[in-house]
């Protein structure tokens, strides 16, 4: 628990930086998803407290790269159990289908999630 309060840490930490924010958003949304299920009730503002002062002055790097890894391998999970983006009536198709998979960003955090078409 405690490495994912480092993450929760770190993530907000690279949102600060304008070019990261909206990955690092997500990152935020992952980790408290995470501390939540696997540790209901915890006192998150304490268990913050703790875990920032283990990080004090030491850089971001490791972490981001740890952490960016889980939550690029959840972006991956979370996209394939939806299968490829449908296109849109009328739309014509991608004549060279989907493509690669997105590339990790340079900071190691996953690119955002590419909108889904709309419920019919």
């Amino acid at each position: 628990m405690s490495g994912d309060v480092r993450c929760l840490l770190t993530m907000y930490a690279l949102g600060r930086d304008k070019q990261r924010q909206q990955a690092a958003l997500l990152g935020v949304y992952f980790f408290i998803g995470r501390i939540s299920a696997r540790s209901p009730g915890i006192d998150l503002p304490a268990a913050v407290k703790t875990e920032a002062a283990k990080l004090q002055g030491k850089p971001l790097n490791d972490e981001a790269k740890r952490c960016g890894a889980m939550v690029e391998g959840g972006m991956r999970a979370l996209q394939a159990s939806f299968g490829p983006p449908q296109a849109a009536p009328g739309a014509s198709p991608n004549p060279g289908g989907p493509g690669p998979a997105a590339a990790p960003t340079a900071s190691g955090l996953p690119p955002a999630i590419p909108q889904a078409a709309p419920p019919k």
